[in-house]
């Protein structure tokens, strides 16, 4: 599953995904710039992503809705960005 980051603080992205989402302290996810959406033609919805993959995100804080993490990438953390769970 794909998280939006919701904000960005020097190196510190919050997540729009907590606890309810099943996020804890210690997940490490990838981060994705996202290069465009692809829409469906009809209903002008989003259906997929062209997906970079920029960095790494170290969660440090989880609140039941919001996680906040130390990323580490190639490109500067910028609001909008995707996360992936990295699953062990």
């Amino acid at each position: 599953m794909l998280f939006r980051s919701a904000d960005v603080s020097g190196d510190r992205i919050y997540l729009a995904a907590g606890e309810v989402n099943g996020v804890a302290k210690c997940d490490r996810f990838e981060v994705f710039r996202v290069r465009r959406e692809i829409l469906d033609p009809t209903t002008k919805e989003v259906i997929d992503y062209d997906l970079e993959r920029v960095g790494q995100l170290l969660i440090t804080e989880v609140r039941e809705r919001v996680a906040v993490g130390a990323y580490n990438g190639v490109a500067p953390p910028e609001p909008k960005m995707l996360a992936k769970k990295v699953i062990r």
